[in-house]
């Protein structure tokens, strides 16, 4: 059996089986209502010659688009350019030596002849390329790629014709390399075409040869292999563009969230398990400093809202599309309490191609309940008997838990300070963050939360809070310490006054000045609405009342509260 037998059915099977895939692929193209891959490539490549020739009928956006792709285009070209140049110079320098070696001896060197004129010209313009770096230029691109294209064409005008076949194979590689430099497309064409109509002139143009033959199809796997990776490095110049610009607007918008919500974290889009820890979550929901080193990442986030809310938030987060969406919800801090919120997120794509999710999280601000008016009576009671502060002597100061938040002792001092403020209490059972209801980024709830997460990370013991509203009373400047206890075998902290300011007191002759308009000073002033917010209180239930003894006082930090009173 002859190798024709085969070949020949072997051939009607792959022809009919692009047949195939060419008609498949139409219907599909017919069933999408779109062009032909090939056809969308010649009507792209025709509208950019429109816009070139003519007016630009494409939007600023996009223009300034296609000018930043060129531009980032021309630049690695360029890179390339140089890049391929350092690879020449160094198989340039072994031919030379190879060359050099024959004019030294004289004797015949087995490489070809023909290439030695070219290969001396080429090493001097690649060194000089690579030396003087600043002249490739996407300007000068086309320059350089005719200046090496030259001397790839120079070896079939002084070679025989019977070494053209060879020559053209022995060039192929620099030709190629060559023709992805230019910054214009067509300038390869036209360089491997002239390479083409030069092989052919040696050969007498007898185009039932096999130079022929060997030439054009040459010719077409070069030109073609040449666009085909001149596009898809285009297009990858313009992808990461691309995702350059998405970077920076999912910067510009995470930067917009966390100045707008509390806290902003990026989840899956199917699991929706946090991908990364969130400190500003944590901060929020007054979540202790104990947590392993990856914290918060990996956890579920609907497990930070109440049951109620859960299916509902799932529901919502996971719809489609790329809209910012709100939602109001109830979250569970490590009290667990609720904590009504209200959700913004977005979807969007990672560098890696998977899907997430951005979700800020902005906790409402509830207006507080106006106190009632006092009496008349009541107000001159208040003027002649005040009650007392606390003693310049007496330490002023709260004993809590560091991992519950639950208050364990009170000072004298404290209670006195609570009491000259009108805001006598029980503390028994209560959170240290019910001492102040303010939000924000200068609470003291967000306050302590950050020194938890400073001691834990730098291992200070001391911390200086400023600006803390005292339920609303007054304003106070404290510090506090943290350290461990051996009896309850837990991080305590104790939060220190040490300067306080009461807010002034409402009188007859004040109310009657605010009421005409008048100042102390006989002038009248516009007074100015204030308006107040407040959190639901975070309390953590009714804690067990400590009990010490004289043994279970000793190694105790308690022990050194000699003047506070357990609770």
């Amino acid at each position: 059996m002859q190798p024709d037998d085969v070949l020949l059915p072997c051939i009607l099977v792959l022809q009919f089986f692009t047949a195939l895939t060419l008609a498949v692929h139409l219907y599909k193209c017919i069933r999408r209502k779109e062009l032909p891959k090939f056809l969308r490539y010649v009507r792209a490549a025709y509208l950019r010659c429109r816009d070139m020739l003519g007016s630009d009928t494409r939007d600023t956006r996009d223009r300034c688009m296609e000018q930043r792709v060129n531009r980032k285009f021309h630049e690695t070209l360029c890179n390339l350019l140089v890049a391929g140049s350092n690879l020449m110079v160094i198989v340039l320098f072994f031919r030379l030596s190879v060359y050099q070696w024959h004019l030294l001896t004289n004797a015949n060197h087995l490489l070809t002849p023909a290439l030695d004129i070219s290969s001396v010209a080429g090493y001097a313009v690649v060194l000089f390329m690579i030396s003087f770096r600043q002249l490739v230029t996407p300007r000068s691109l086309d320059l350089w790629y005719f200046a090496l294209q030259g001397l790839n064409i120079l070896p079939l005008a002084v070679a025989d014709p019977a070494d053209i076949a060879s020559l053209s194979l022995i060039t192929l590689m620099p030709r190629f390399l060559c023709g992805l430099a230019p910054r214009h497309g067509w300038c390869a064409v036209v360089g491997n075409f002239l390479h083409w109509l030069l092989a052919l002139y040696q050969v007498g143009f007898q185009l039932n040869s096999s130079t022929f033959a060997a030439q054009s199809l040459e010719f077409g796997i070069v030109v073609a292999g040449i666009l085909a990776v001149r596009r898809q490095m285009y297009i990858n110049v313009r992808t990461n563009l691309d995702l350059k610009t998405r970077t920076i607007e999912l910067e510009a918008v995470s930067g917009l969230l966390l100045g707008f919500c509390d806290a902003v974290v990026e989840v899956e889009a199917e699991t929706l398990q946090l991908t990364e820890d969130s400190r500003q979550l944590s901060t929020m929901l007054l979540h202790g400093q104990r947590l392993n080193s990856a914290g918060l990442a990996g956890r579920n986030f609907l497990g930070f809202f109440s049951e109620e809310d859960r299916e509902r938030i799932k529901d919502s987060l996971g719809t489609g599309g790329s809209q910012t969406l709100a939602i109001n919800a109830r979250m569970l801090d490590s009290l667990g309490s609720h904590v009504k919120v209200e959700l913004l997120h977005i979807q969007f794509r990672n560098p890696d191609g998977h899907l997430r999710r951005l979700i800020g999280m902005r906790e409402f601000q509830d207006l507080a309940s106006v106190a009632p008016a006092l009496s008349s009576q009541q107000i001159l009671r208040s003027e002649e008997s005040p009650p007392a502060a606390p003693a310049a002597q007496e330490e002023v100061s709260v004993l809590f838990d560091a991992n519950t938040f639950d208050i364990l002792s009170v000072s004298k001092g404290f209670q006195a300070l609570c009491t000259s403020v009108g805001q006598a209490m029980d503390f028994e059972g209560l959170s240290v963050f019910d001492l102040s209801k303010g939000t924000g980024p200068k609470s003291f709830s967000r306050q302590l939360q950050e020194v938890l997460h400073a001691y834990d990370e730098k291992k200070q013991s001391s911390f200086a809070l400023a600006g803390l509203d005292l339920l609303g009373a007054c304003q106070l400047e404290a510090t506090v310490t943290f350290a461990e206890d051996t009896v309850l075998q837990s991080l305590v902290g104790t939060l220190t006054v040490i300067t306080f300011a009461s807010p002034a007191k409402l009188t007859e002759r004040n109310l009657a000045m605010l009421q005409s308009g008048a100042t102390p000073n006989g002038r009248r002033s516009r007074s100015k609405g204030s308006r107040a917010s407040s959190r639901g209180s975070r309390g953590s239930g009714k804690s067990q009342p400590l009990v010490t003894t004289a043994q279970s006082k000793q190694g105790s930090i308690l022990a050194l509260r000699s003047p506070t009173m357990s609770l």
